[in-house]
């Protein structure tokens, strides 16, 4: 049974085969994605009874039919594989319960995550995620009137002393800043940050003499070079901002130490870009059609140029991207459906993923949201202390219950011997009386 997954999974994702897998063959087009189709289903016992065509559609999003003739997206699939949600995309193919609880198919499933996480940047992405529950969590623990984040010293301080071990994290965080102080007066830059790193200029908090505010605002900008759509190269664990995806304006950043990604201008430059390992992104959305076409053997934008009417060469997708532009079909030089910024506070576009842009094997698109704490916990480095007052009061709370637990047991045992020892002396008198 166990077999039968892995041979589904190198159909769809290539594993060790040469050719690739379905979802990387199945490039823009119903041509492509029903040539990479076919492969699948001739490699892969699993598919040669599902439907022979696929559906394409006008977003990009894929679609086949299962041998009961349900509606099985495949796009929904290659997002949960990505994301080394293996138990969920095998679900959406249709598997029951009772297979997919099996001992045989759980072990391939905890053998397939345990490589997905081994691969490099995988990890950072995981770091990420718990440092925002770990700010989230410190958020939520905060009256409903200080949530909001602090903008200076004084609202750092009042929102800290208002929740249980704040005083742990105001500490660390004043550790940090003599740290930043102390290499700031012997010329030192200082190193800070996980997800996203960067030096504070040697002199810099010393010049302003602000103290801990200084740190208040460092941490806000900390927070909006993390958040927003990135893309990952899980071989290197290189990444890089896409500003078209990343709707927040405070967070479409372009200075070095976020690194935006370029845009390529056709499909080839994309692919010889990925190739090589840079992370380059392609702002056309999957499925798109090319603007420029090839009308009666002439390009439609240059009757001058002669082209075949079965291929439309005229023009390279995506052509020049203009990022000022309000229509997906404004956007992109040559191809119709095509990312536009975003608007709002959000973080990130909800396109924020590889099942929406072509993403070359090896990358991955994943968002970060992080709020003023996660983006703390980040720039220290280290998880915030929170809560470890706490947790020593639970723990004592439970050693005086383990205590009380064991006072009444020998209490009761106490008792127990004294009315035994009272019936015994009874017992003897009555007989000496006699």
């Amino acid at each position: 049974m166990a077999a039968e997954a892995a041979d589904i999974l190198d159909a769809l994702m290539g594993g060790e085969k040469e050719e690739g897998g379905f979802f990387e063959n199945a490039g823009e087009t119903q041509e492509s994605a029903q040539d990479a189709w076919k492969n699948a289903r001739d490699s892969s016992e699993y598919f040669k009874n599902f439907g022979e065509d696929i559906s394409v559609g006008d977003d990009g999003s894929m679609s086949v039919k299962d041998p009961n003739g349900k509606e099985i997206n495949l796009s929904d699939i290659k997002t949960k594989l990505n994301n080394g949600d293996f138990l969920e995309a095998f679900k959406s193919l249709g598997f029951d319960e009772e297979t997919l609880n099996s001992e045989a198919y759980q072990d391939f499933f905890k053998e397939s995550k345990a490589r997905y996480e081994a691969q490099p940047g995988v990890t950072s992405s995981a770091d990420v995620k718990s440092t925002e529950a770990s700010g989230k969590k410190l958020s939520e623990s905060l009256p409903s009137d200080v949530r909001s984040d602090p903008t200076s010293a004084a609202e750092l301080e009042d929102r800290l002393s208002k929740v249980e071990g704040g005083d742990k994290t105001l500490d660390q965080m004043n550790e940090r800043l003599k740290k930043i102080e102390a290499n700031s007066q012997e010329g030192l830059g200082t190193k800070v940050g996980r997800w996203v790193k960067y030096t504070i200029a040697a002199g810099a908090v010393v010049g302003a003499g602000v103290g801990l505010g200084y740190l208040v605002d460092a941490i806000n900008k900390h927070k909006n070079k993390m958040n927003g759509c990135w893309m990952v190269n899980l071989k290197s664990g290189e990444k890089c901002k896409i500003p078209q995806l990343t709707c927040n304006k405070d967070c479409k950043t372009s200075d070095a130490n976020t690194n935006p990604c370029g845009t390529c201008e056709s499909q080839e430059s994309c692919k010889n870009s990925w190739d090589a390992g840079t992370s380059v992104f392609n702002p056309c959305i999957l499925g798109s059609k090319p603007k420029i076409t090839c009308v009666n053997r002439k390009c439609s934008n240059d009757d001058t140029k002669s082209c075949q009417n079965d291929v439309p060469n005229c023009g390279v997708m995506p052509g020049k991207y203009h990022g000022d532009a309000t229509e997906p079909s404004e956007a992109c030089d040559n191809c119709t459906a095509c990312a536009v910024p975003c608007g709002g506070d959000a973080s990130c576009s909800s396109q924020c993923n590889c099942s929406t842009f072509q993403c070359y094997p090896g990358f991955k698109l994943t968002c970060v949201d992080v709020d003023f704490w996660g983006a703390a916990e980040d720039f220290l480095g280290e998880p915030l202390q929170f809560g470890a007052s706490m947790l020593k009061k639970i723990l004592m709370i439970l050693l005086y219950i383990a205590i009380g637990i064991v006072v009444i047991f020998l209490l009761i045992k106490l008792t127990q011997f004294l009315i035994h020892k009272i019936k015994s002396r009874r017992t003897s008198s009555m007989r000496f009386r006699r």
